[in-house]
């Protein structure tokens, strides 16, 4: 299973003293900023990132016309703005989760964003100005019962490009359903090819190199109920908040080893604010 450096490997290097303290345990991290916002340690005021973890006393400065949204572990996020900056983190101020499971799991999330736990993860394509993979997708990766087509992506080489997809773990030539000549690095494959409870092998060959992989389909049932419980997290979280949410059920997605659909959400997302410096830093960790 794919394991890469976090965020919080480049942040224990960056800012050491976040983690000064190990019987300190985080009451908050920060999901979404827009501007300059800063954040009090003991050496004064320092520029404040995304997924950091913050402590109970911590101060936050936010200047105008900036604005930055602190999730506190196990409850809601609060938006900050120069109205009411500078804003101390405070446990009581937090919001209650509306079911106790519900925020318990966010509490887990944000403790494996943070990298206070072992976290799946998954190198992610994204077509556009961000571009920070070599991977192919979908591979080593369950799909949640697909509603819409699948999109197969990969390195740029020498067109064209050679797909096949099989039926099952092997590539014998008995088992092939699908095959395609490509002139472009992204390939819609149709919905109607797939069937639930499903493993599939493909290959990728172009004049230069050669891949091959696999990846799996979720039954409808196994679907039905991750989406379900995905919903009831999410609404812990208001809408209007959509960059958290992103975040969240992005993690709740790799925590199912749902490495394709997880792709798929953030490259979504960046392309309704590729300027977040929240999905840039994710991207880069992962």
């Amino acid at each position: 299973m794919r394991k890469l450096l976090v965020t919080c490997l480049l942040l224990t290097l960056i800012y050491p003293q976040l983690f000064a303290s190990k019987e300190q345990v985080p009451t908050a991290t920060i999901t979404e900023i827009q501007g300059k916002v800063e954040v009090e340690r003991t050496q004064g005021w320092e520029p404040l990132v995304p997924l950091v973890p913050l402590f109970e006393g911590d101060k936050i400065r936010v200047s105008k016309p900036g604005k930055v949204v602190v999730m506190y572990l196990g409850g809601s996020p609060t938006l900050i703005t120069e109205a009411i900056s500078p804003y101390i983190i405070n446990k009581s101020s937090q919001g209650k989760s509306k079911k106790e499971k519900a925020g318990e799991k966010l509490t887990e999330l944000f403790n494996k964003l943070l990298g206070k736990e072992s976290r799946k993860s998954v190198a992610l394509v994204v077509r556009g100005d961000v571009d920070c993979s070599k991977s192919i997708q979908p591979n080593d990766s369950s799909i949640l019962f697909p509603e819409d087509n699948i999109a197969f992506c990969w390195p740029k080489q020498q067109p064209p490009y050679s797909i096949k997809i099989y039926k099952g773990d092997s590539l014998s030539e008995a088992d092939c359903i699908y095959q395609q000549t490509s002139n472009d690095t992204l390939h819609i494959v149709p919905v109607e090819l797939f069937e639930e409870n499903s493993v599939y092998s493909w290959s990728l060959s172009s004049s230069l190199e050669e891949w091959d992989g696999s990846f799996s389909i979720k039954s409808k049932a196994d679907t039905g109920l991750i989406l379900k419980e995905i919903a009831e997290i999410l609404n812990e979280i208001p809408k209007e908040f959509l960059l958290t949410r992103a975040i969240v059920k992005s993690q709740l997605l790799i925590d199912h080893n749902l490495f394709y659909n997880a792709n798929r959400l953030i490259c979504e997302t960046l392309l309704i604010f590729p300027e977040n410096e929240t999905l840039k830093l994710m991207l880069s960790s992962l």
